[in-house]
């Protein structure tokens, strides 16, 4: 039970994020950036392959996914 609703946090946690960068963007420049998801989804696949293909622990390889996604930004 726990374990579930700390994962339940931790998902709004990152919704509340994206919303936010969403938000942030929208308000600044008055049109909605597309570039958001793009980098979102980048950064999940190159975590997940990180972790499946190459057996990299799982911190590490959110900490270089999103490296990435800085990067490709």
């Amino acid at each position: 039970m726990a374990q579930i609703l700390v994962q339940g946090l931790a998902t709004a946690m990152i919704y509340s994020l994206i919303g936010l960068g969403f938000v942030l963007i929208y308000r600044t420049v008055g049109l909605f950036n597309f570039g958001h998801p793009e980098s979102y989804t980048l950064g999940a696949l190159t975590s997940y392959t990180l972790v499946t293909q190459l057996r990299l622990p799982y911190w590490l390889s959110i900490g270089l996914a999103a490296i990435l996604a800085f990067l490709s930004e």
